[in-house]
């Protein structure tokens, strides 16, 4: 009796499983591996799609894409001579969502200082997009699906967040997150100071425990520093200034009060320590300095107060002086000219003036009308003036013009003020005082004055008196080089405001108020010596300083024809035309309000 053949017998190895099931995902793939007891060949078919043979072999594998939704059928056939045989995987294909699995950091509590960098890797069952969010803002996502994706924070910021990541395809999405916990501090119950605030390390944060804690050294006291000006005297302020601007620094929140001696004239609350705090153009301050009684010198203070105590004081000296105005109108000489003396002729009939040589009382106020000369650029440097007014007593009877000049030195401070003619007084005034040095001129005469350098050893004020001769009031010696380089005209109120702060003059109108500067004696550089020296009309030899040369009279930003000291004074400058070097050279003057 013959052999015995038996056809060959197929057994699944991968999967082993009969029943098998798969979520569906595009592009993946499932490998399918059978063996065989003899070798044969090996075809593998997906339903009644094409068959794929692997020949002469006792084992096999092939990998199919995953289908469609359903139930499918993976049939494998071995086959030879002996015959065939076959086995079969049902294949069913279903629908689920990715599944995303936390890589790095593995745990999902994850614990950091403030400001470190941090990275975060998450992985996907299925190729799927996947976005990362903190605190549930999307901060990446991947471009394509992907199953592998990393997220990189630079600075972990202080607090308790969730790191989110999200895997999504068509399956659907699946998530996952990591606790992620930032903190400052790492020991509970520890503290530091910073500046003088105690904190405490309280669930991973600085907490303030006390602030301005005696053991981060505040002080018991607030202390008050002066920033500017550091000096201790702030100088001479009038009337009509701005107050002193002060600023200081405190070193603990507190109430800051200045005052002036004892009246208090501001308050600041100060909640930012060791910072600068100005005081400037304080109401009460300003009211403050338009009180007669207040003129001379005070103590300008401020305090620190708060529930430590009070600070020591930091103080200035401050004087308050009488109110002044004044504006001017100048002159220099024409290029080739240098000038050696000037004559002119005064007119006041509306120019108020209210005789209080104290200046003691609301209201009181004085007049004054000088003209300068100056040997130097430096208008400190003044070599003389000539200064005139109205006076009268309150009963009109006691009427007249005092003129007098006060000779400043070389250096600009020293006075010269020995008179040399005449040697008596001229009047005394309202509070009994003999004034020497001066002339007394009536006052509805024109009177004549000038400064004179041309002896070229002093310079003389001179005027002429009611009988029209020439007395010379005052002088001081000069040195031979020393020449007028130019000359003013100028106005100046002084006043204590009124019982209420108001201006206490009144207006004065221009047209009734004049000067004409008539002759000015100079030396001519560029011609002979014996016809050098020679007395000219002003609008031959003068310009009104800073101007061009081409337009020597024409008003010019630094030197307007209007006065810019004072907003309450004028100066008008006009000619009266006559023949050819006959032209008279006007300035009016007066007051505004």
């Amino acid at each position: 009796m013959g052999s015995v053949v038996y056809p060959p017998v197929v057994t699944l190895v991968e999967p082993e499983d009969q029943e098998i099931g798969d979520p569906y995902l595009y592009g993946a793939e499932r490998l399918f591996t059978a063996s065989v007891d003899q070798t044969a060949t090996l075809t593998f078919t997906l339903d009644d799609g094409v068959p794929h043979a692997y020949p002469n072999v006792t084992q096999a594998s092939h990998s199919f894409q995953i289908p469609l939704l359903g139930v499918h059928t993976v049939r494998v056939v071995a086959q030879n001579a002996n015959g065939s045989g076959e086995d079969y995987w049902t294949w069913n294909i279903f629908v689920t969502p990715p599944t995303i699995y936390l890589v790095d950091p593995a745990e999902s509590e994850v614990t950091d200082p403030v400001n470190a960098s941090r990275l975060f890797t998450a992985r996907s069952n299925q190729y799927a997009i996947i976005r990362f969010y903190l605190d549930g803002q999307l901060k990446q996502e991947t471009p394509v699906p992907t199953q592998n994706a990393s997220y990189f924070h630079e600075a972990a910021p202080l607090g308790e967040h969730v790191v989110s990541v999200v895997a999504t395809n068509s399956n659907g999405s699946g998530q996952n997150h990591w606790d992620w916990n930032v903190k400052e501090c790492f020991s509970e119950g520890a503290t530091k100071c910073v500046g003088y605030d105690l904190f405490e390390c309280i669930n991973g944060r600085w907490t303030l425990k006390e602030a301005n804690a005696v053991q981060c050294g505040y002080p018991a006291s607030p202390t008050v520093t002066k920033v500017s000006p550091t000096t201790d005297t702030l100088g001479l302020y009038r009337m009509n200034d701005n107050p002193p601007v002060l600023t200081v620094q405190v070193n603990q929140p507190a109430l800051l009060t200045l005052k002036v001696d004892d009246v208090v004239v501001d308050m600041r609350t100060v909640a930012q320590v060791d910072t600068d705090v100005t005081f400037e153009q304080c109401p009460d301050f300003i009211a403050y300095m338009k009180v007669a009684s207040h003129l001379g010198t005070h103590t300008v203070s401020i305090i620190a107060e708060n529930g430590n105590g009070i600070s020591d004081p930091v103080t200035w000296q401050w004087t308050l002086i009488v109110g002044i105005d004044q504006a001017a109108i100048e002159f220099e000489a024409m290029p080739n000219y240098i000038i050696l003396g000037y004559e002119f002729e005064a007119r006041m009939s509306d120019m108020p003036f209210f005789d209080a040589s104290s200046f003691s009382s609301p209201g009181d106020h004085k007049l004054l009308i000088p003209s300068h000369a100056y040997t130097n650029e430096d208008h400190t440097m003044k070599k003389g003036a000539i200064a005139f007014h109205r006076d009268f007593w309150e009963n009109s009877v006691h009427r007249f013009i005092a003129f007098t000049a006060y000779m400043w030195d070389s250096d600009g401070g020293s006075r010269c003020n020995e008179p040399d003619d005449p040697p008596n007084p001229c009047w005394i005034d309202p509070d009994g005082r003999a004034q020497y040095g001066c002339m007394k001129l009536t006052c509805n005469m024109t009177h004549t004055m000038r400064l004179d350098l041309r002896d070229r050893s002093v310079l003389k004020a001179c005027a002429t008196d009611d009988q029209g001769v020439w007395r010379c009031v005052r002088k001081l010696p000069v040195t031979s080089d020393e020449s007028i380089v130019n000359i003013d005209f100028m106005s100046e109120i002084q006043w204590i405001y009124g019982q209420n702060g108001e201006l206490p003059f009144p207006t004065a109108d221009l047209s009734d108020n004049e000067i004409v500067l008539t002759w000015i004696r100079v030396k001519k550089i560029d011609e002979p010596e014996s016809e050098q020296e020679k007395t000219l009309r002003p609008n031959i030899c003068l310009k009104l300083r800073y101007s061009s040369d081409e337009y020597p009279l024409e008003p010019n930003p630094y030197n307007p024809q209007q006065g810019t000291f004072g907003a309450r004074l004028i100066w008008t400058r006009r000619e009266v035309q006559g023949s050819p070097g006959e032209e008279e050279f006007v300035l009016n003057f007066g007051i505004t309000q």
